[in-house]
C-alpha cells in the first residue's frame, strides 16, 4: 500500500448528497486518499416499478418528496468540483431481480485506473467481477444494524418498532446479500422523537468511517479486511404502506409528546452517596451499604461527578457543583470523615467546569476537570501546600473534551473522553503522549468506540491485578441508567478493545434512584453519583435561554 491510497466512487448520474460529499471531502482533505475515478450509473430508471409501489406507498412517497427535507440529503451536481476526475458511464446487465453486472469491457477500464477501493454511493445490488477490481473491494454503507434490519428505509422502522437504539455498518461487500465484511460498525441512540433528526444523525455523524478503515490500511492494519463475513437471517424490510405510515405518525407524536415534557418539566437533580464497599476493584459486595447521602438543600443546586483522593492522611471529595439559576458548574471539595463536611469552592471560571478527574503520578495530584466550553482540556496540579488546583497547561487544544479520564500504562499517558460537538453520549476518543504536558496524538482508530451502551468516562480508571478496569456510562434507553465496567484487553496507539465484566446499577443501592453515571473508590470508601427527577423553575428557564 502506497502513502496514498487511491479509491473510486460510485454515483447515479452526475449528482451526489451532502452526506456523501463530506464523506469524499474527509478523505481528501485528509491527505490520506486520493480520489481517480468516478463511476456513473448510466442505466435508465423504469417507470412501471416505480408506479406499482406508488399506490401501496403513497403516503410515504408524499410525505418523503414534499414534506420530510433532510439537509444531509439535498443532491447537487460533483461536475465542476470534480470537473479533473476521469468519468466511467456503466451500463450494468440485470441478471436477477436486482442483481446488477457490470460488462467485461467497463471492468477492464476501472482496473486500469488500480483502485485501491471502491465507494458506493449508487447503482443497486452489486454482483461480479465488480466487487474484486479494486485491491480492497467495493466499499458500501448500510444505514442499519444488519442482524435486526435489513432493507429500509434507514432508521424508520427502529422507530416504528420503538428500537433504543439504531445501527450503521460501513462493509466489504461480497456475493451474498447482507453478508459483506464489516469494515466498521457504529450504535447509536434512536431519536425516537423525529426522523428527520434521526437521519440527519446517521448519515452526517458517520462520513468518517471510510477514513477509519483506510488510516488502519496505511498502517499496514489488514485486520478489518480478513474479517469474517456477516452472517444474519434478520427479516428485510421495504418502504412502509400506508396504513404503517399511519401507524408511524402516531407513535412519533406521542414520542415527541414525552420527549418535551420530559425535556422541559423534568429536570435531574444529582446528589453524592458515600458507599462501604469491601472490594477494592468496583465490584458491589454483599454487605455494600449507603453510608451517607449528601444532596443540595436548594433545587436549583446539584452535585455530581464525585471523585475521592487522600493528601496527608486525609480524604477529600472534589466534585462538580451545578447552579440551574447560572446555567453552570462549578468545582467543589469537601473533607471526608465517615461523612460529608463543609463544603467550599475549589475551582471556578467563566465557563461550565464538571467531572474533576483527579489522579496521582510521581507523588503529585493532578486535577483534570471538564473546560470542553472553552475548547481545550486543561491540567492542574494539586499543591501541597493550601491544597488548591493551580493551572499548569491545555492538554488538548481545539477539542472540547468531555470527561476526560486520564492513566499511565508505564509507556504512554492515554486520556479517553468524548467530544462535546459530536455525540459526547456514544462516542469514545482516545489520544496518548510519551508524556503527562503532551503533545497527545489522536488515537489511529478514532472514534475507537461508537455506542450508548459504554462509551462516555463514568469515573477513575483503575488497575485491577493486570489489567486496566473503565468505568462508563450505559445511556441506551435514558441518560445515567446504569455504570458498565470494562476491562481494557488492548490497547495501543493503533489498536484497542475492552469487554465488559461488570456493572453497577441504582438498584444495588437504592430502588428510588433514577440513575447513576460517575464512581470513585479509596480503599473501602466509594463515591458514587446519583439522580432524581423532578421539577425545578430555575432549570425550566435554563433550558429556554440555551435554546
Amino acid at each position: 500500500m502506497q502513502n496514498k491510497s487511491r479509491f473510486a466512487i460510485m454515483a447515479n448520474g452526475n449528482t451526489l448528497s451532502v452526506w456523501q460529499m463530506d464523506c469524499i471531502d474527509k478523505l481528501i482533505e485528509s491527505g490520506k486518499a486520493e480520489l481517480i475515478l468516478i463511476i456513473s450509473n448510466d442505466n435508465i430508471t423504469s417507470s412501471s416499478k416505480f408506479r406499482k409501489l406508488f399506490h401501496k406507498n403513497l403516503l410515504y412517497f408524499l410525505w418523503t418528496r414534499f414534506f420530510l427535507k433532510v439537509s444531509v440529503e439535498e443532491q447537487s451536481s460533483f461536475e465542476e468540483k470534480f470537473k479533473h476526475i476521469p468519468v466511467l458511464k456503466c451500463k450494468t446487465q440485470l441478471r436477477s431481480k436486482h442483481a446488477e453486472y457490470f460488462h467485461d469491457t467497463d471492468i477492464t477500464k476501472i482496473k486500469i485506473h488500480e483502485p485501491d477501493f471502491i465507494l458506493r454511493f449508487g447503482f443497486n445490488i452489486l454482483k461480479g467481477e465488480i466487487l474484486t477490481s479494486a485491491k480492497y473491494g467495493v466499499w458500501s454503507y448500510h444505514h442499519g444494524n444488519e442482524q435486526e434490519f435489513r432493507g429500509g428505509p434507514p432508521g424508520f422502522w427502529e422507530i416504528y418498532k420503538r428500537k433504543p437504539t439504531t445501527g450503521v455498518i460501513l462493509q466489504k461487500l461480497t456475493e451474498k446479500l447482507d453478508s459483506g465484511i464489516i469494515l466498521e460498525k457504529r450504535e447509536y441512540k434512536t431519536i425516537q422523537h423525529s426522523y428527520k433528526e434521526q437521519k440527519q444523525k446517521m448519515f452526517f455523524s458517520n462520513t468518517d468511517m471510510p477514513l477509519v478503515a483506510v488510516k488502519q490500511l496505511l498502517n499496514y492494519d489488514y485486520s478489518c479486511m480478513n474479517g469474517m463475513p456477516s452472517t444474519t437471517s434478520a427479516k428485510i424490510y421495504k418502504f412502509p404502506t400506508n396504513l404503517q405510515l399511519l401507524v408511524f405518525f402516531l407513535k412519533l407524536i406521542n414520542a415527541r409528546l414525552c420527549f418535551y415534557f420530559n425535556k422541559y418539566f423534568l429536570a435531574e437533580q444529582w446528589g453524592l452517596a458515600l458507599i462501604n464497599n469491601s472490594n477494592t476493584n468496583y465490584k458491589i459486595g454483599k454487605n455494600s451499604t449507603i453510608d451517607k447521602e449528601y444532596i443540595s438543600v436548594k433545587k436549583n443546586i446539584f452535585y455530581a461527578d464525585g471523585f475521592l483522593f487522600s493528601k496527608n492522611n486525609k480524604t477529600f471529595c472534589v466534585c462538580e457543583k451545578y447552579d440551574y439559576k447560572k446555567g453552570k458548574g462549578e468545582i467543589s471539595v469537601m473533607p471526608i470523615d465517615n461523612s460529608f463536611g463543609k463544603e467550599s469552592n475549589f475551582l471556578t471560571a467563566d465557563t461550565h467546569l464538571a467531572y474533576p478527574y483527579v489522579f496521582v503520578h510521581e507523588n503529585t495530584h493532578f486535577l483534570l476537570p471538564e473546560t470542553a466550553n472553552e475548547n481545550q482540556l486543561k491540567l492542574y496540579s494539586i499543591s501541597e501546600e493550601d491544597n488548591q488546583p493551580k493551572y499548569i497547561a491545555n492538554l488538548l487544544d481545539n477539542f472540547p473534551a468531555i470527561d476526560a479520564s486520564i492513566v499511565y500504562d508505564g509507556n504512554y499517558f492515554w486520556i479517553f473522553c468524548g467530544n462535546k460537538n459530536d455525540h459526547p453520549n456514544e462516542k469514545l476518543f482516545i489520544f496518548y503522549s510519551k508524556t503527562l504536558i503532551g503533545t497527545y496524538t489522536p488515537h489511529l482508530k478514532n472514534p475507537v468506540k461508537v455506542t450508548p451502551a459504554g462509551s462516555r468516562s463514568a469515573g477513575n480508571i483503575i488497575l485491577d491485578t493486570k489489567f486496566f478496569i473503565r468505568p462508563a456510562q450505559y445511556s441506551v434507553n435514558y441518560y445515567g441508567e446504569k455504570i458498565i465496567l470494562h476491562k481494557i484487553n488492548k490497547l495501543t496507539p493503533c489498536d484497542f478493545s475492552e469487554e465488559m465484566v461488570d456493572e453497577i446499577t441504582p438498584a444495588h443501592f437504592n430502588k428510588k434512584w433514577k440513575g447513576i453515571h460517575t464512581v470513585s473508590q479509596n480503599g473501602s470508601v466509594m463515591l458514587i453519583d446519583f439522580k432524581h427527577h423532578t421539577f425545578i423553575g430555575s432549570a425550566l428557564v435554563d433550558k429556554f435561554k440555551k435554546r
